[in-house]
């Protein structure tokens, strides 16, 4: 059993809300939820009081209940719907209140504030106190809902969400960090949704510092659901990255009312398509009438999250809340009590006696090892977090202390940087852009010496190399690949071309005559390139990059959460080491996708706050002021910096400053690089390149690469104490 504030507030066996989807939830379906110890909510859509009423009564008897006891499920209001009657008093949330429900809901609306106190109202006049959850899409939200309004819960939905949410929310773990590091830690319960379809994304949310999640396309796979057959298999053969967000589904839907900036996201069928063309709205509308006359399923709205891909089959509600109970049992136990250790540390044991025990907000009851109480014992004694190790697949390879490697960052890591972050315990690539070959030997020269390290000995950094560009200079006079190889760094990293199988062969040709193994770590976006890189190049690491990803990565690339869930179930157990990298900043980020199933962490915009690293100071100052939704994505930023020659498919996320905006106004070519040279000329920083994931809003501070190192260290550690005991 897992112990949280929210199933502490619900007496609750899992730390799951099934959401409020309206006119996809009928009675059974909440009941399923709740009787299976879960917590259900029921989705208002333009139900009258009457339909409320009746629905509530069905739902009370299916699980039971008298009239006068507390009815355990929530109801879910769309605000807006109900801002139409223009009434002080609205007689459905008084329908359901008088149906002693356990909790309301309130999203997407101007006026949330006086709902909650009708509420309040409500049960100051009976002995009844019903808890008021609201939605949130931003940290001005979230402190508007716990500062004002007195929300019992926050409900912290990321861009990952299927069906309506922020069309500029960030994502759910980007906004979950933010909010939590905002939100007096007494304040109402944190709930994350948006894309969660497993366990092992429920546990790492959990080790970010959640009370619970909430699902809502991993229920629509459930019989009880009353998702029409057609739609449930979309569901069903969708894949990762198979939806989209926009409003062409509302328009399509006929939908129309939802406030501005609230889109939706359902499956990318023909209704993208023909919004993507440009078609008008009574183009689209006359094809999607006459397909649905005709019986084509390709331009019905589907709503689904962006975890529809993990999920592939339809199941029972009781069936699929046991299966996400014992996934994030097993993945909370495993950290805790060292279960599951055994292939990877065949030196430890977990005796079978059990015992609860209490990690920071996290309470697990089951096996407690010897190693456990030991390891309990050792913390205890040490002066600071900071001398515990993290022990994963990645620190035992490298030999280092902390799960992260720093990005190779062309044109912003310089050889301070990376000593520095290799003295810490971490691990760094240099990244290599248009170097000479006799610029990289130096560089690294550099590095040995800064780490005191013999010559004829392995060097502790690793090397990045774009690969379309090293295909031009590997033709060229200066070839540096051999060059690199020479100097013994420990590991190279390939990404960008098609041809990375070569250059990996060619590796492991140079290292077969000699006496040393360079690791390879190879950049994926998607199943598909990990699986290539794993089963066709043999690689020893996969650098995963979500879209959340600053600098260059896949243009179509999933969230994080999505593609890390997706690769390590498609990918071997005893297969490469699984890096995950997108929008990371803080510690209780890294804790959480460790846990998730990731051997480290790739980080690359936190070190640009670093004295060491070369961007220059101008930069440094407009990332230090950026906000959580300060980045976009584009190729915009090569265009005026005159970087084309990325393959197809990658474009870049960096500061959504002037260059961003020049685009978005629609001006050509000629104009945007007229701008920005003349900006440039008159060293203005409205139109630098800035390269920047959407992590980039949780720093704000300039500090030595060694304090990120163990600021990271720290936090991650004191988090992972509250899940897991991956400390050696």
């Amino acid at each position: 059993m897992i112990s949280t504030r929210l199933t502490s507030l619900f007496d609750i066996k899992t730390p799951i809300v099934g959401a409020p989807m309206a006119y996809v939830s009928p009675p059974g379906f909440v009941s399923a939820i709740s009787s299976s110890g879960s917590f259900g909510f029921l989705g208002a859509g333009n139900s009258t009081p009457e339909q409320l009423s009746e629905t509530l009564q069905t739902i009370r008897a299916n699980l039971g209940l008298q009239p006068n006891v507390p009815l355990p499920v929530g109801v879910g209001f769309i605000t807006w719907i109900l801002e139409k009657n223009n009434v002080s008093t609205d007689p459905r949330l008084t329908s359901v209140l008088e149906e002693r429900v356990q909790a309301v809901w309130f999203a997407f609306g101007k006026d949330i504030g006086s709902y909650v106190r009708q509420v309040r109202e409500h049960d100051s006049k009976r002995d009844h106190k019903t808890k008021v959850f609201v939605l949130v899409n931003s940290l001005e939200e979230a402190l508007q809902a716990t500062n004002e309004w007195g929300a019992d819960a926050l409900v912290v939905q990321g861009n990952e969400a299927g069906g309506h949410g922020g069309a500029k929310a960030p994502s759910v773990a980007l906004l979950l960090t933010a909010v939590l590091a905002s939100v007096p830690k007494d304040g109402p319960v944190i709930l994350a949704a948006g894309g969660i379809a497993t366990g092992a994304q429920i546990a790492s949310m959990l080790t970010l510092g959640a009370d619970g999640v909430v699902i809502g396309t991993r229920f629509l796979f459930t019989h009880e659901s009353n998702y029409p057959p057609v739609k449930k298999e979309a569901l069903v053969k969708a894949g990762l990255g198979s939806t989209a967000r926009s409003t062409a589904f509302d328009e399509i839907n006929r939908t129309v009312g939802w406030p501005t900036g609230i889109d939706g996201r359902g499956i990318a069928n023909e209704i993208i398509s023909d919004a993507n063309e440009g078609l008008s709205l009574e183009e689209r509308l006359r094809r999607a009438d006459e397909g649905k006359d005709k019986g084509s399923t390709s331009r019905i709205p589907v709503w689904a999250g962006a975890g529809v891909g993990l999920t592939n089959k339809i199941q029972s509600v009781e069936e699929v809340v046991r299966e996400l109970q014992e996934e994030t049992y097993m993945e909370v136990r495993s950290h805790i009590t060292g279960e599951g250790w055994r292939e990877r540390w065949p030196d430890f044991t977990t005796p079978p006696y059990a015992t609860p025990l209490r990690v920071g907000a996290i309470s697990v009851t089951g096996p407690q090892s010897d190693f456990l109480s030991e390891r309990r014992r050792q913390l205890k004694q040490r002066p600071s977090l900071c001398n515990s190790n993290i022990s994963t697949k990645l620190t035992k390879c490298l030999n280092i202390t902390s799960p992260i490697v720093v990005a190779p960052m062309t044109f912003a890591s310089t050889a301070s940087l990376i000593s520095a972050v290799t003295l810490a315990g971490a691990f760094g690539f240099f990244g290599v852009g248009f170097d000479t070959s006799e610029q990289l030997v130096n560089t690294l020269r550099t590095m040995r010496r800064d780490l005191n390290v013999p010559p004829d000995a392995p060097l502790p950094v690793g090397v990045g190399f774009i690969s379309w560009i090293l295909k031009l200079t590997e033709s060229s006079d200066d070839p540096r690949l051999v060059r690199v190889l020479e100097e013994l760094p420990k590991a190279i990293w390939f990404a960008f071309g098609d041809d990375l199988g070569d250059y990996i062969a060619q590796v492991r040709a140079y290292d077969e005559k000699r006496n040393f193994k360079t690791f390879v770590y190879v950049i994926v976006n998607s199943v598909e390139e990990a699986l290539r890189a794993t089963n066709e190049w043999k690689s020893d690491a996969d650098y995963l990059v979500g879209i959340e990803a600053g600098g260059h990565g896949g243009a179509k690339a999933p969230p994080l959460l999505q593609l890390l869930s997706a690769v390590i179930a498609a990918v071997p157990e005893d297969g490469p080491l699984i890096l995950a990298a997108g929008g990371i900043a803080t510690g209780a980020q890294i804790a959480s996708l460790l846990t998730l199933g990731a051997s480290g962490v790739v980080l690359g915009t936190r070190f640009l706050f670093t004295h060491e690293s070369a961007y220059s100071s101008a930069r440094k100052v407009v990332l230090v002021k950026a906000g959580l939704n300060a980045t976009a994505r584009g190729l915009m930023f090569d265009e005026v910096g005159r970087t084309m020659g990325w393959p197809d498919g990658i474009d870049g996320r960096a500061i959504a400053n002037g260059i961003w905006r020049d685009h978005d106004e629609g001006l050509g070519i000629d104009e945007r690089l007229r701008r920005f040279d003349e900006s440039s000329a008159r060293g203005e920083s409205e139109r630098l390149v800035i390269w920047a994931g959407v992590g980039v809003g949780l720093t704000d501070k300039i500090q030595s690469a060694e304090e990120v190192v163990r600021e990271l260290h720290q936090d991650a550690l004191q988090a992972l104490q509250r899940s897991s005991m991956l400390l050696v």
